[in-house]
This record gives structure tokens, C-alpha cells and sequence, in this order.
């Protein structure tokens, strides 16, 4: 007689079942977690290019007023995709004079999985060119 006790007849094929229905779970679980992680390192990218490029064509600019508006049209055009990102740009740019600098910061939304919404920050500093179109050259 065998020392091994007789397995119960209503247990066989019971891991192949669990492992049909755990498996579609977890493998949809795993895709949403890289959706998520990819979309979030997307906006990240863009946020800080898009504070980059404001920053440089604010940089570009001879007065103060001429800098918002050129960074805030640069952050316009730097976002305008179907990636449903939304940003805010601050524009420090109280003295446009050359050797002088210009700060962005821009704080940007959005939507990423089963409408959880996250915010993005990005800051860029630039330094108003010396030798920019219609300055004097003394």
C-alpha cells in the first residue's frame, strides 16, 4: 500500500482554470500600467520643451511685452497636438537687457488613463542674446 493519499477527483484541471481567468487580468493590468507610464514620460517631455522653446523665443525679443507674448505664442505652438496636454506658461521677462535672463515656468495638464488627470512642471532659463537682431554694435 503506498504511503501517498488518493487525490480528490474534483480538484483535477483547477489550475488551468484560475490561470484563464487570472491571466487576461493580469496581462490588461501590466498594458495599462505601461499606457500610463508612457504617457506620462510623454508629457513630461513635452512640457519641458515647451518651456524651453518659450524660453528661447522670449529670449529673442527687445522689450518685455514683446517677450511674453513671443513665449506665450511659442508654448501655444509647442502643445497644439492631440495629446490633450493643456499648459500655463509664467514668463519672467522684466529686463531684456543683453546678458540679462528670461525665466518660463509652465505647469501643464493632463488626462491620463480612465480620466485620473496629472500636472506636469517644467522651468527653462535663457539668456537674452548679446548680439539679437536690432541691437547696437559698439
Amino acid at each position: 500500500m503506498s504511503s501517498r493519499t488518493p487525490r480528490a477527483t474534483g480538484e483535477r484541471g483547477d489550475l488551468s482554470i484560475e490561470a484563464a481567468i487570472i491571466g487576461p487580468v493580469l496581462f490588461f493590468l501590466m498594458f495599462a500600467g505601461l499606457l500610463v507610464a508612457g504617457r506620462s514620460i510623454q508629457a513630461k517631455n513635452q512640457a519641458e520643451s515647451a518651456a524651453q522653446e518659450a524660453a528661447r523665443a522670449a529670449s529673442l525679443e527687445q522689450t518685455p511685452g514683446a517677450a511674453v507674448a513671443a513665449g506665450q505664442q511659442a508654448l501655444a505652438g509647442n502643445v497644439t497636438d492631440a495629446t490633450g496636454l493643456v499648459c500655463t506658461a509664467t514668463i519672467d521677462a522684466n529686463s531684456m537687457a543683453p546678458g540679462s535672463v528670461v525665466a518660463v515656468d509652465v505647469i501643464c495638464r493632463t488626462d491620463l488613463v480612465a480620466g485620473r488627470q496629472a500636472t506636469f512642471t517644467a522651468q527653462a532659463l535663457e539668456i537674452v542674446d548679446r548680439f539679437r537682431e536690432g541691437e547696437g554694435e559698439g
